[in-house]
C-alpha cells in the first residue's frame, strides 16, 4: 500500500525511490498533516529495523508495519528530560532473552489509538550498569501488544495511555503520555548493542527530518492555494491605474499579487530542495560506488538542517506563509477576519519548526560533539570519539547556506523564476560546503 512506498517488495513495499515517494507524502500532508504524523513514525520505525534490527525482530515486526496494519512510534522524551536526553531515567531490565521496561516517556505522537492492531514502541531506556549520559541510552521494541507465532497480536504489554495532551493545533494527531512497567514492567527487544541507542535512533530521526521539513513545504502550498483562491473570489476597491469605479478581485491588487508571488515562489524553492535531498538519499543508498554514496549522503545531511530548521525554509516558510494567509488582506485579517485551517495550520507549522531545531539543540548539547552539524550520520560516527574538537567553522558553513539562502528569498519580489533560483543557491552553498569539509577526520 501507500505506507510502505519506498520499502522492499519482498516486505511487502512497492520498491519505489525514496524521491517519488517524498513527492507522493507532500500531497498527503498538505490534506491532513495530523493523520500524515501516524505513517510518517511508522516508516521512521520500518527503516530503523531494516538498518539496526536482528532478522528475529525484522520478521516479527516489519512487513505489518510496511502494509501499515501496525504503526510505529518514537518514545524520546520524558518529564524531567525535556530534550535533554542525557537525563532519561526509563529503564531497561534484562531477563530471560528480553527486557523489563518502566518508566514514563511524554509527548509521544501516535501512542495511542485503535487505527492500526498494534503500535509498536521504540522507546529508549537506560540498563543497570550502563553509563551516565547520552553515552548510556540503549533502545528498545517495545509492542502494545506481544506477538505471537503466527505474528498477529497477542497478550496485552504492561505499558498504557495516562492521557492525551490538549493541543492548539494537530488535535486529529492523538499526543501521549505513556506509562511503562506499572505491574511488573513492559517486554521489550533490544535493538542491536547495548548503550549504542541514540546512534540508532538518529537512524529513524534522519527519516523523520526530511518529513518533517517536507511538512512546511506542504503547508505553504495550501496555504499558497487557499489565499490564491480567495483573492479570486473577494471584490475590493477598484483596479489600480483604471478610470472604472468598479471594484475587482483582490488578486489585481499589486501588493496582493506580490505576497502570492512570494508565497509562489519560495513555496516552489523548498519543494525543489526536499526532493533534491530525497534524490540524493536514493543515490546514497542504491548507487554501486561506494564513493558516490558516500559523497551523496554528505550532500543530503549538509541541506536537512536548512530544509527543516525554523530559520530557514522547511517550517519557517510554512509558518510565515500561514501567517500573511490569515493576517494579511488576502483573507480580511486586518478586518477581523481568518479561515480556520490556515490559523490551525500556522500552530501546526511552529510546532514542528520548534521540533525541527529541538533536533539540532540536542546535538549541539552533547558534550563534545560541540558543532557537528553534518548530520546525523557524523553525529553517529562521531560517537566513538569523546575528544572530538569543536568545529566552528562547520556552524559558520552550514548557517551560512541558510542565511544566504533566505537573503534571497527576500528579493523573491513577483519574479515566479526565483524559486528555482533561490534553490540553486542554496545547493551550490551545500555542495560547497561538503567539498571543504570533504577530508575532515573526526576525534
Amino acid at each position: 500500500g501507500w505506507n510502505g512506498m519506498s520499502f522492499d517488495p519482498d516486505i511487502g513495499g512497492q520498491g519505489q525511490p525514496w524521491l517519488v515517494t517524498t513527492a507522493a507524502q507532500e500531497i498527503w500532508h498538505a490534506a491532513n498533516m495530523a493523520f500524515m504524523l501516524c505513517p510518517l513514525l511508522t516508516q521512521s520505525a520500518i527503516e530503523l529495523l531494516i538498518t539496526h534490527g536482528t532478522d528475529e525482530l525484522r520478521e516479527l515486526f516489519l512487513e505489518k508495519l510496511v502494509t501499515g496494519e501496525w504503526s510505529g512510534t518514537m518514545d524520546l522524551t520524558e518529564p524531567q528530560a525535556g530534550s535533554d536526553l542525557a537525563r532519561i531515567r526509563c529503564r531497561a531490565v534484562e531477563e530471560n532473552g528480553y527486557y523489563r521496561i518502566t518508566g514514563t516517556k511524554i509527548f509521544i505522537t501516535y501512542g495511542e489509538h485503535d487505527m492500526a492492531d498494534n503500535i509498536v514502541h521504540m522507546v529508549l531506556a537506560r540498563t543497570p550498569n550502563s553509563p551516565e549520559g547520552v553515552r548510556g541510552i540503549s533502545l528498545f521494541v517495545v509492542p502494545k501488544f506481544l506477538v505471537k507465532d503466527d505474528s498477529s497480536p497477542g497478550e496485552r504489554n504492561d505499558l498504557r495511555c495516562v492521557s492525551l495532551e490538549h493541543k492548539l493545533g494537530i488535535r486529529a494527531s492523538p499526543t501521549a503520555v505513556m506509562s511503562y512497567g506499572d505491574d511488573g514492567g513492559a517486554i521489550g527487544y533490544i535493538v542491536g548493542e547495548e548503550n549504542r541507542g541514540i546512534e540508532y535512533m538518529f537512524t529513524m530521526m534522519n527519516n523523520a527530518r526530511l518529513a518533517v521539513g517536507l511538512e512546511g513545504v506542504a503547508i505553504g502550498e495550501r496555504a499558497y492555494q487557499d489565499a490564491r483562491d480567495y483573492a479570486r473570489e473577494r471584490m475590493q476597491s477598484r483596479k489600480l491605474g483604471s478610470n472604472s469605479a468598479e471594484a475587482v478581485a483582490i488578486i489585481e491588487h499589486p501588493d496582493v499579487k506580490r505576497m502570492l508571488l512570494s508565497m509562489k515562489s519560495q513555496t516552489e524553492a523548498t519543494r525543489a530542495v526536499a526532493y533534491f535531498v530525497a534524490s540524493q538519499l536514493d543515490t546514497a543508498r542504491r548507487h554501486p560506488d561506494a564513493a558516490q554514496c558516500a559523497e551523496a549522503q554528505a550532500l543530503a545531511d549538509a541541506c536537512l538542517f536548512p530544509v527543516e530548521g525554523r530559520r530557514s525554509w522547511g517550517g519557517g516558510r510554512g509558518t510565515e506563509f500561514n501567517d500573511q494567509t490569515v493576517l494579511d488582506e488576502k483573507y480580511g485579517g486586518k478586518l477581523g477576519f481568518a479561515k480556520w485551517s490556515n490559523d490551525n495550520m500556522i500552530v501546526v507549522a511552529q510546532i514542528e519548526d520548534k521540533k525541527a531545531w529541538d533536533n539540532l539543540d540536542d546535538i549541539l548539547a552533547v558534550p563534545g560533539l560541540t558543532g557537528v552539524t553534518g548530520g546525523p550520520h557524523d553525529f553517529a560516527q562521531s560517537l566513538g570519539h569523546p575528544g572530538q574538537p569543536d568545529h566552528p567553522d562547520r556552524i559558520a558553513a552550514t548557517l551560512d547556506v541558510e542565511t544566504r539562502a533566505r537573503a534571497a528569498g527576500k528579493i523573491a519580489g513577483g519574479d515566479l523564476s526565483t524559486g528555482t533560483g533561490i534553490a540553486e543557491l542554496m545547493l551550490g552553498e551545500a555542495r560547497a560546503f561538503v567539498a571543504a569539509h570533504r577530508n575532515d577526520k573526526l576525534g
